[in-house]
């Protein structure tokens, strides 16, 4: 399978293996990009000093030693570790299923790719798993093992039922994680996104990295309803049902669900996050890619 950022999530998603899946993804990623660009640890230049035995020749500044006939050395220091947190929904709406593919399973999908490509790069990843029944929470960890049980219980999570209040359940959570980190949330904004994105804004305000993935599917971007007749909509969370006429819902529903989307890019912009979209019928490279490019940029 080859560059599997640029295939779409049902076939992605046809693979049991997901820390497979997540790896080949991160490969086609970084295929053609600079070997030493995006893995191993981040490191920043500090100083040159004189060359001694023993010293890694690809630290030698050979233009400073054809102007000075010295060889010297770039001195470098290894930025600390990053703690990635990924806090992914698993209420009852992201069961929303199209093609054979789930809002939720789009985010395991992209939660794991997102966390492969931080341990690639040096960094801790956990995961806060938003159900119904509260929050699982599984510590920042750098190992191997750790990353291991933390896919495991991604492949695990169900859509079902109401999130509790989201800042009640969160807050905790991220108030007791010490230094710098990058919290990235996989949710499709139907429950608590005001505290969602007051969340994140907090957490730029103190200094961190935050991301929103915003799950959504063809079916919500289009509004393809039948052309006529009744249609049932029932909430995956309240099994609340209401019914509509199709042939007046089509354009306002439309018309409706894009101001949603920009209204929900636009809090996130105030509070400094960036609204990244990801859809169940696109592939996931794009919106990938694009959190590699503003990660590059904040350097």
């Amino acid at each position: 399978m080859n560059r599997a950022d640029l295939l779409p999530p049902e076939v992605l998603l046809s693979l049991a293996d997901l820390a497979l899946v997540a790896e080949r993804i991160v490969d086609g990623l970084l295929s053609g990009r600079h070997s030493g660009s995006e893995r191993g640890t981040s490191t920043t230049f500090q100083s040159y000093r004189m060359y001694a035995p023993g010293d890694d020749p690809r630290r030698i500044d050979w233009k400073a030693w054809g102007r000075t006939d010295r060889v010297y050395v770039q001195e470098v220091e290894a930025e600390p570790s990053t703690d990635l947190v990924l806090v992914v929904d698993a209420s009852g709406s992201m069961g929303h299923t199209e093609r054979g593919v789930s809002k939720l399973r789009v985010a395991t999908l992209a939660a794991a790719a997102l966390g492969t490509l931080a341990r690639r790069q040096g960094d801790r990843v956990g995961l806060v798993a938003l159900t119904a029944d509260g929050p699982r929470y599984h510590p920042a960890d750098g190992s191997a093992n750790g990353f291991h049980h933390l896919l495991t219980e991604l492949s695990r999570l169900r859509p079902v039922g109401q999130l509790p209040t989201t800042a009640a359940v969160l807050d905790p959570i991220l108030g007791r994680l010490g230094g710098r980190r990058i919290v990235a949330v996989f949710t499709d904004f139907y429950s608590h996104a005001d505290e969602l994105t007051a969340l994140l804004g907090r957490g730029r305000a103190a200094g961190h990295e935050a991301l929103a993935f915003h799950l959504v599917g063809p079916g919500e971007r289009t509004g393809a309803f039948a052309a006529s007749g009744t249609i049932r909509f029932e909430d995956m969370e309240t099994g609340e049902i209401v019914r509509a006429d199709a042939r007046s819902l089509g354009s306002a529903y439309r018309d409706r669900f894009s101001r949603f989307l920009a209204d929900t890019a636009l809090a996130l912009g105030r509070v400094g996050v960036p609204h990244l979209q990801l859809d169940l019928d696109r592939p996931l490279g794009p919106t990938l890619r694009e959190v590699l490019r503003r990660r590059a940029g904040s350097r």
